[in-house]
């Protein structure tokens, strides 16, 4: 996917968590994208890595700044709890195909994922981004294991919050396959 695609893509999500609404934060857009790359396999060409609150792109961050400098997007400011994104008034209209393909996807990662809390995202995103980096010898890893691994980076989360969390995720795994 070209990165303009994945532009306009995130700008879908992001009409996409204000219709269920959702915070539709840095957070929530990150977390979406990363649960769009990994979960539903959507070819967005972010890389994420862990960071404060679990996965995060430094692409998407610049393009996120780049999509409001253009006004694709406009923020709101919250409650002290940081910014809304919204659809600028030149956000694209109508989608190419080779985005559009990917609406059905963006419109369940929205609303599967989008009126969790920041914290709920952080605790999911991370137990299945560690699930994922540790099964990557072709088996898929021991919980415990990543139980372990997950309680390393966020000592914050109970092993047996980070346990249900997995559990969630295979749950949701299962039916999308």
């Amino acid at each position: 996917m070209e990165r303009r695609e994945a532009r306009m893509l995130v700008v879908t999500l992001v009409r996409e968590l204000n219709r269920v609404q959702s915070w539709s934060g840095a957070t929530h857009v990150q977390k979406c994208v990363f649960f769009l790359r990994e979960l539903t396999r959507v070819p967005v060409p972010y890389e994420f890595v862990i960071y404060h609150y679990g996965p995060f792109s430094f692409d998407l961050d610049d393009d996120l700044a780049f999509m409001r400098m253009r006004g694709w997007l406009e923020v709101e400011s919250g409650d002290g709890y940081g910014v809304h994104y919204h659809p600028g008034p030149q956000a694209p209209g109508e989608l190419p195909e080779s985005v559009a393909r990917f609406h059905d996807s963006v419109r369940w990662v929205a609303e599967r994922f989008g009126k969790a809390e920041a914290k709920r995202l952080e605790l999911l995103a991370t137990s299945f981004y560690v699930w994922k980096r540790m099964g990557t010898g072709g088996e898929a890893p021991r919980e415990p294991d990543v139980i372990a691994a997950v309680k390393g980076l966020k000592p914050h989360f109970s092993e047996a919050a980070i346990g249900a969390a997995l559990q969630e995720l295979h749950a949701i795994q299962r039916c999308l396959t």
